[in-house]
């Protein structure tokens, strides 16, 4: 994946009439006389860069897929960084269910409200006709997750659509709607898969218990660019915001109401299902494919078009670290420490670790016995990672508190040790010893006031600055200082 900006100008010569194509979503409508073709961005995979493809929606304007596009009718140009233009040669235009598989991560909301009548079994009924045709493919691969006040992972991507089937039987209703944080964990988890993929998101109601934010969200799918459907049931979900959020994110969004809901529900799905396998992908090589950060644009339009409908612009970026928020280190790896629930941890191994990794290697401990986090930061942390989804049972604080010990001997001494050097190095060490050279994260400022303060005297002594005199801090040291001050300014952030 890459980080640059792609100006997308979409039109077609399709027939031996002028036809004239139009991107939605972030696109602008073009101007040409009576557009008889609808042409949306889908997905863009750069995953295999320099080779990129470009996965497109192409119909007319009664909704039929416009078929037999013909190559020849294309024209790709890009502009490297200098606005240098290069022509593209468009290595094949096929529809997706010719050469490749599907990624689907389907999410369904489990909130207390999909108890009310029979919701939650019309919702189930027709995820499992989806699967049905999934299944006829024999190659398409699925994953599901169900969310209330928090996301699980009922089953990781598999071609095997019996075992799919049954995590979708066992799922069941209770508490409140994470809808952020399982759409934000849905997109982390497919990211990992290879070509055409979209996340599929059933929800009865409005978002009230996330860690991420509605930006947060639109952040990650910048540089993801993977298609998000959203579905709303009913009249108390906020269709105006799930319908924006849903556009924004490349997707769509559709409503349904609860008479005949699962025939409705298997509609949309079904629907959802073609556009993905029907969708076109333009696959070509970008020239300088040493250039893996720089901004870049493309155009692709039709020969001879004597008019010409303004499209899209995407990012992607090369080689894209999804983990946004957080120091990179361990963002790829299961656990910090994956045997501290039965090896204590030494000083040596602590010694490396900022105070944020420490931080997660002291409370991943108490994330394998199923306990939940009122801190953000350790909640978006945890998110990633499918061991911790995949628990069944979890606990809030007070609830995990109240339980008999769950923790053994070896696993307290770990917390107490890390705990303890977490205190040293905040009290007798420089917070940020890198401060002047790395834009620290999100995670790494998620601590008290008190320690914060510290951190930002330290700053402006290495800097050699008086404290407050701003103007004359390093670029990176600059941006830290207003982040901290940033914090300091809001609720204490309970450590």
């Amino acid at each position: 994946m890459r980080k640059s900006w792609i100006a997308l100008c979409l039109a077609f010569l399709l027939a031996a009439g002028q036809v004239y194509g139009q991107s939605t979503g972030s696109g602008t409508t073009g101007t040409g006389t009576n557009p008889t073709i609808e042409l949306n961005i889908g997905q863009i995979d750069t995953s295999q860069y320099p080779k990129i493809r470009i996965y497109i929606d192409i119909y007319d304007v009664n909704g039929k897929l416009v078929t037999n596009v013909d190559p020849g009718a294309l024209q790709v140009k890009e502009k490297d960084s200098t606005g240098k233009e290069v022509q593209v040669t468009i290595d094949d235009l096929y529809q997706v269910f010719q050469k490749e598989k599907i990624s689907f991560s389907l999410v369904l909301d489990k909130s207390g409200s999909m108890g009310d009548g029979s919701k939650i079994f019309d919702a189930k009924a027709a995820i499992l006709n989806l699967i049905d045709e999934i299944a006829k493919q024999k190659k398409d691969t699925i994953e599901v997750a169900s969310f209330n006040d928090y996301v699980y992972l009922d089953q990781e991507f598999t071609t095997d659509y019996e075992q799919v089937k049954r995590a979708v039987r066992n799922i069941g209703v209770n508490k409140m709607t994470a809808l952020y944080d399982a759409i934000y964990s849905a997109l982390l988890r497919i990211d990992r898969q290879t070509g055409p993929k979209c996340v599929v998101v059933f929800t009865d109601g409005m978002e009230n218990k996330s860690s991420y934010t509605r930006q947060d969200l639109l952040r990650l799918q910048s540089i993801m660019n993977t298609p998000v459907y959203i579905i709303g049931i009913g009249r108390d979900v906020a269709q105006n915001d799930l319908s924006d959020l849903a556009s924004k994110m490349l997707g769509r969004y559709y409503f349904v109401d609860v008479v005949n809901l699962q025939q409705m529900l298997t509609e949309v799905y079904h629907d959802i299902f073609q556009r993905q396998k029907n969708r076109y992908a333009i696959q070509y090589t970008v020239s300088d494919g040493a250039e893996r950060s720089a901004q870049r644009s493309i155009a692709i339009t039709g020969k001879n078009l004597l008019a010409l409908s303004i499209g899209s612009e995407r990012k992607y970026i090369p080689n894209a670290d999804v983990n946004t928020s957080f120091a990179g280190t361990y963002w790829n790896s299961d656990f910090i420490f994956p045997n501290s629930s039965n090896v204590k941890v030494t000083e040596t191994e602590l010694r490396p670790l900022s105070l944020a990794e420490m931080r997660i290697a002291r409370n991943e401990i108490f994330a394998r016995h199923g306990r939940q986090f009122k801190d953000p930061m350790l909640n978006k942390w945890f998110y990633s990672k499918a061991w911790y989804l995949k628990i069944n049972t979890k606990y809030s604080p007070a609830d995990f508190d109240a339980l008999p010990d769950q923790m053994n001997a070896i696993e307290k001494a770990n917390i107490a040790f890390i705990l303890k050097t977490e205190q040293n190095r905040m009290k007798n060490q420089t917070i940020f010893p890198d401060a002047s050279t790395r834009v620290l994260s999100e995670y790494d400022v998620s601590l008290s006031k008190d320690v914060l303060k510290k951190a930002l005297n330290e700053i402006y002594t290495a800097e050699k600055v008086p404290v407050g005199q701003k103007t004359t801090l390093s670029k990176v040291a600059l941006k830290n200082v207003e982040q901290i001050e940033g914090i300091l300014n809001t609720s204490e952030v309970k450590y």
